[in-house]
């Protein structure tokens, strides 16, 4: 995760991608890098969503928490145990839950199970804005 600094004003925001502060307009707004402290590894169901005719049509990858798969949701304060646990859990999901399934790029798909790994969050739904055609 990313945090942006003002060195004028001391304004600080989690991952504002600007080339100026929003709170004074300065120009002195520096991007510092900070390791996460913590990572939550859990399940999605991933899958394609259709985002608009443009260009003959185009889709973008979305997300879902799995409510019913919250048993195997962990925490780790270390990323290579996190990573570790997410390799062990997709090997599984592709043995049971995700087998049968089509790839998220098939017209068929219904989605697929995927372990993933959030730095500081809780699961949640992504994108949280729908993507627009640029």
């Amino acid at each position: 995760m990313d945090i942006n600094h003002c060195e004028d004003c001391g304004y600080q925001a989690n991952n504002v991608f600007r080339d100026y502060c929003p709170e004074c307009g300065s120009e002195d707004y520096i991007v510092i890098e900070k390791e996460p402290k913590w990572f939550c590894v859990s399940i999605y169901l991933v899958n394609r969503a259709y985002g608009g005719p443009e260009e003959g049509g185009w889709y973008f990858t979305c997300g879902e928490p799995v409510e019913r798969a919250q048993v195997f949701l962990k925490t780790f304060w270390d990323f290579s145990q996190a990573l570790m646990y997410r390799d062990r859990l997709q090997n599984a999901l592709n043995i049971c839950w995700n087998y049968g399934r089509p790839s998220i790029s098939s017209v068929l798909s219904q989605g697929r199970f995927e372990a993933l790994i959030d730095e500081e969050s809780i699961p949640k739904p992504f994108p949280q804005q729908i993507p627009h055609f640029e």
